[in-house]
């Protein structure tokens, strides 16, 4: 009779390698540590999203990746972008501009990228395909199970970075879908659109509020489109937003033109967002929630890759300073919690009540356009807020 193999065993286990996961993983480098990272797709591996890569998250992927403005050379598959058109209801717009470096990238890519520096700058081990189905705690430490119900692994601390469905939020947090900070999503890519390559445009519609359309480029002659709206709405009105995304295409006189020549180059998919600006358990007894897990997403602009790459760093921080303690208590690791919410919470819950102030009035986004249109406003405005030139 053959002999199982025993169950391996990890200090950490981190659950999800987007990048909230993978920062986590970077973080961990030269710790000492045993550490796992399990996700449930095989890299390359596509993931639904906007596809926009917010400046700050390089600024923190710098302190955590080796050698890193030269690594990210070796993502070639990216766009700069210089800044933003938003287009208000009224149909005038105003430009945003970004005064760090920012892009544009497809998750397949820069997911896979974040994942290839786990590779090469730790020594994590790498559970691909690996589909985390329960976990149990017994005895101080946690077991894994796949689908079947098999046991996967075991660890002492568990990091859930798996994501806006995550399993391990409902596991061990047994929080609900909170639906006044959740926002329903679709996106598709396309190609022959005409835009600014260094330009993302975001588009606000009287019949599609409270939410956006977008077009994000993501060089050669493809496009990131898609459309959000709070899920309380879109289920109050039983929206199709598959059906809602091809409707603003063909409908809405700002966008007709510029799809005159568009192709789909693939299905629409849905996703959501757990929006941020309400404090919420993210730890307890021996784990901690990263990232769209943790509903940390900008309510405002509808990003959350920099906030998901910084709370990574900041699990692993407490994860290695519990280690160093021998204390897993919810208590100690409550210390997580506090400092997510003392440097990110501020901004998130202030963008969820912009969020909802704006679109109650959108008639003052409607002045702001065309104010922000004034020739000698626009530059004392951009003297006041844009004091540094973007980064060529």
């Amino acid at each position: 009779m053959k002999e199982q193999s025993p169950i391996p065993h990890f200090d950490v286990a981190i659950i999800g390698a987007g990048p909230a996961g993978t920062a986590a993983a970077l973080a961990f480098r030269e710790s000492g540590l045993t550490v796992a990272l399990l996700d449930k797709k095989t890299f390359p591996r596509h993931k639904t999203c906007g596809d926009a890569i917010p400046s700050p998250s390089f600024k923190y992927l710098r302190t955590i990746i080796p050698d890193f403005d030269n690594e990210l050379e070796g993502l070639e598959l990216k766009q700069r972008i210089k800044d933003a058109d938003v287009y208000s209801t009224n149909g005038k717009s105003f430009k945003v501009e970004w005064t760090m470096l920012a892009y544009n990238s497809k998750r397949l890519d820069f997911d896979s990228f974040l994942f290839n520096q786990v590779k090469k700058h730790t020594n994590t081990t790498l559970l691909e395909e690996t589909v985390v189905k329960s976990i149990q705690k017994a005895e101080n430490q946690f077991t894994v199970n796949n689908k079947q119900g098999e046991a996967l692994l075991t660890a002492t601390l568990i990091i859930g970075a798996d994501g806006a469905n995550s399993v391990v939020a409902r596991e061990l947090l047994d929080a609900p879908l909170d639906k006044e900070y959740h926002c329903t999503a679709v996106a598709a890519y396309y190609s022959g659109i005409d835009c600014h390559d260094e330009t993302n445009e975001v588009y606000l519609f009287k019949k599609h509020l409270p939410g956006y359309f977008w077009i994000f480029p993501l060089g050669n002659n493809q496009y990131n489109v898609g459309f959000g709206l709070m899920t309380a709405k879109a289920e109050e009105e039983k929206r199709n937003l598959k059906q809602n995304l091809s409707t603003i295409i063909e409908e809405e006189p700002l966008l007709k033109e510029k799809f005159k020549n568009a192709k789909a180059l693939s299905d629409t998919k849905g996703f959501g967002l757990p929006l941020g600006g309400k404090e919420r358990p993210i730890s307890g007894d021996g784990f901690m929630i990263l990232g769209d897990a943790a509903y940390l997403i900008d309510p405002l602009q509808g990003h959350g890759i920099d906030k998901a790459i910084r709370s990574g760093i900041t699990a692993a921080k407490y994860a290695k300073r519990s280690f160093n303690e021998n204390d897993f208590r919810a208590e100690k690791l409550q210390e997580y919690d506090a400092e997510v919410y003392r440097t990110m919470g501020g901004e998130l819950s202030r963008n969820y009540r912009l969020m909802k102030w704006f679109y109650k009035r959108m008639y003052v986004l409607n002045f702001i356009t065309i104010v922000l249109n004034i020739g000698f406003v626009k530059k004392v405005l951009v003297k006041l807020f844009y004091k540094k030139k973007p980064q060529l």
